[in-house]
């Protein structure tokens, strides 16, 4: 008899964790264009950028990125490319990753995944 007592115990456990796993998937609040970021951008906010890689910027790892409200520099590491994707300035693309404002110097966006969008 103890059993089933303890099975329905750890079922009603296991159901009052479940919306633990949840994920918020709306807008999380972070800039979402080069103009607001530089203007209110956070140092190690987190972003996410649509628009276009329109040139390698010296190093090889860095790029100039454009949405239309303004232009910014990227740094895309090769692991983060995906396999297979061309992009040229005329591909639209999606890029999230981190700002890095700069006090000295420029700021950028460390970039953790790129996507071509929608």
């Amino acid at each position: 008899m103890k059993t089933p007592r303890i099975f329905l115990a750890l079922m009603t456990c296991a159901l009052a964790a479940a919306p633990a796993l949840a994920q918020f998937v709306g807008p999380n609040g972070s800039p979402t264009t080069v103009r607001q970021l530089e203007q209110h951008g956070r140092d190690y906010e987190p972003v996410v950028l649509t628009g276009h890689i329109v040139a390698r910027v010296g190093h090889k790892d860095l790029y100039q990125f454009s949405d239309g409200t303004g232009t910014l520099v990227v740094k895309i590491d090769g692991k983060h490319w995906p396999a297979g994707l061309r992009v040229d300035e005329k591909t639209r693309v999606t890029l999230a990753g981190k700002y890095d404002r700069e006090g000295f110097g420029f700021s950028k966006v460390k970039v953790f995944s790129l996507q071509p969008a929608p």
